[in-house]
């Protein structure tokens, strides 16, 4: 089964990503500095928060699966877009290949 979704950012992890981002930028940097920094902190939150869920629901029901985020938009930094794959035994070919056969 293939299945996409969103990650949405809650206050905390938008407050812990602007912080950290601030605390990166220099004073001569450029606002898309912080904008990068910001970011590759939300990117990098949701990786390892979706990676979590996952292992947690393949141990609970015994399924393979896989997932990846699409690229965050500038413009929409609240949530970020999840395509994830699950299957009962194993993967015959990637995410990436499947997504690019479905058009997704």
């Amino acid at each position: 089964m293939v299945a996409t979704g969103y990650y949405d950012f809650d206050d905390d992890e938008m407050e812990a990503g602007k912080a950290y981002a601030k605390d990166q930028v220099v004073e001569d940097d450029d606002e898309s500095v912080y904008t990068d920094y910001l970011m590759n902190y939300l990117v990098d939150l949701a990786v390892d928060n979706i990676g979590e869920i996952m292992e947690e629901f393949i141990e609970e029901e015994g399924i393979d699966a896989q997932y990846l985020t699409y690229e965050m938009d500038q413009d929409e930094i609240e949530s970020i877009q999840v395509a994830m794959l699950f299957s009962k035994g194993d993967f015959d070919s990637d995410l990436e290949d499947i997504l690019d056969e479905l058009e997704m």
